[in-house]
């Protein structure tokens, strides 16, 4: 069975993109615009991995990501999130500090996020 990745981007030509990518490296996909909708699907869709933009309507990708790593059931799943360009070390540490397994920065290279996201499953070792 493929891996299941929730695509949590407002930005419809990046979420596009990255459905895109990702189908085509075999994974299977669910996307979200919008935090609240992210986590009833995170709850619903039981991802494997959460692919996060930090600024996303209703909820941002901080509270979201806390939310999943605090809740028993969710923490397990692998979230990576991503911020814009304006992003600073602070931003980082507190993407870390609530429980991202990675944090990148727009522009980044698809083939460093696909990389790191296998890597990430890899160690998982489900």
């Amino acid at each position: 069975m493929a891996e299941k990745i929730l695509i949590v981007e407002d930005n419809i030509v990046i979420l596009t993109m990255q459905k895109q990518i990702f189908e085509m490296e075999g994974y299977e996909i669910v996307t979200a615009q919008e935090g609240m909708d992210a986590l009833k699907k995170v709850h619903e869709e039981e991802p494997d991995v959460v692919l996060l933009d930090v600024n996303i309507p209703g909820m941002n990708g901080f509270e979201l990501c806390r939310q999943i790593k605090e809740d028993p059931s969710l923490s397990r799943i692998i979230v990576v999130m991503i911020s814009a360009v304006y992003y600073s070390d602070e931003d980082a540490k507190k993407g870390m500090a609530m429980g991202a397994d990675a944090y990148f920065t727009k522009p980044y290279e698809n083939e460093v996020l696909q990389s790191k996201i296998k890597e990430l499953l890899e160690s998982r070792g489900d």
